[in-house]
């Protein structure tokens, strides 16, 4: 039986006028911050939750860069610890998280049938390594990427990571 994929649109947000608002992971009511006693246990569970992944150049998918190095200062802000707790009521895009010219955000998919997704920390930095291996520009030191994932045997949001040029 093949797993569902779902795209998962990786770019990367630049900040404008327009962004989200910014939540400090410590004190977003969205995150989990808390390490649990069986470390071990914490880990098998919150990293590496995404299955096979296929990434395809962003800037074909219209997404503008972002710097690598602001991508770089996500993961570095939000490891070790956290997962957060997205509602899938509406398909309405999430911003989980942005530094500099570099966010992630997460768009459920309309034929979602879960009421709420779990995307760890780890995911999230996984995902963007990905794809500036994958895709990064090191002549001017940016990165756009879009893809595919799976999780599970559940229907995956869409995930965003580019330039927010609303």
């Amino acid at each position: 039986m093949q797993l569902p994929l779902t795209l998962v649109s990786l770019s990367f947000l630049s900040l404008s006028v327009l962004a989200a608002p910014i939540s400090d992971p410590l004190t977003s009511p969205n995150l989990t911050t808390r390490a649990p006693e069986d470390i071990g246990a914490f880990l098998d569970a919150t990293h590496n939750k995404c299955g096979d992944s296929v990434f395809y150049d962003g800037v074909g998918d219209g997404i503008t860069p972002a710097l690598i190095s602001d991508c770089l200062v996500i993961c570095k802000n939000i490891l070790p610890f956290g997962i957060w707790h997205l509602e899938a009521m509406t398909p309405t895009i999430h911003q989980i998280v942005q530094y500099g010219t570099c966010g992630f955000s997460v768009q459920i998919a309309r034929f979602s049938n879960a009421l709420e997704y779990h995307v760890g920390n780890f995911d999230i930095c996984d995902l963007i390594h990905s794809s500036i291996e994958k895709y990064g520009n090191k002549r001017d030191g940016t990165v756009s990427a879009s893809g595919l994932y799976k999780q599970g045997g559940k229907k995956l949001p869409q995930i965003n990571m580019g330039k927010d040029d609303s």
